[in-house]
């Protein structure tokens, strides 16, 4: 196989073109990602958001047969309930993240490029795509390092609130074990 000139830099914009292409794809994958994790934290902020009014409306029935460890029990079941709202809305809140290199931006760098000569259009083609690389790494970035954020906050999130979900429950069995006697005996 014989390497001309004009073979080598048909190749190498080859490589180049396919690398561009593969980017809207792992884009749409980012952004599929990035809305499952908004409805995860959504749903853990409802989950706990219930949890947080059956646990007062407990306490408000209750607080007069609640021993001191009951207390202790509600009120951490509670704090890790608070917690875990706090996360869920620390991965929900909006982020600026780069723009894909579409539209305006491809608008505006093909304007430039049609502004050159013809001698140096041919030359300039390559470094046309690479920009849009470039371009696609930053967003790329930014969407992946957002998305690690959403899910670690979740993750935390969701620890804490199976904790209050064991706390409570275990704050309920008690309360069925020693206060039914109580009342029953």
């Amino acid at each position: 196989m014989e390497e001309t000139p004009d073979a080598l830099v048909q190749a190498r914009e080859s490589l180049l073109k396919t690398v561009l292409e593969s980017y809207p794809e792992e884009y749409k994958e980012f952004v599929n990602n990035w809305h499952s994790l908004e409805g995860k934290a959504q749903g853990s902020v409802a989950i706990a958001g219930i949890f947080i009014a059956g646990a007062f409306a407990y306490l408000r029935e209750n607080i007069a047969l609640m021993n001191c460890y009951q207390k202790t029990l509600l009120g951490c079941g509670i704090v890790c309930l608070l917690i875990t709202v706090a996360y869920s809305i620390m991965a929900l809140r909006i982020r600026k993240l780069p723009a894909p290199p579409m539209g305006e931006y491809l608008d505006k760098i093909v304007c430039d490029l049609l502004r050159v000569k013809d001698s140096e259009l041919l030359e300039r083609i390559p470094l046309f795509v690479q920009d849009q690389i470039i371009g696609w790494r930053i967003v790329r970035k930014g969407l992946s390092d957002s998305n690690l954020r959403k899910a670690k906050n979740i993750w935390i999130g969701q620890i804490l609130l199976v904790g209050a979900i064991l706390i409570i429950g275990i704050l309920a069995l008690s309360t069925l074990i020693f206060n039914g006697f109580v009342k029953g005996g």
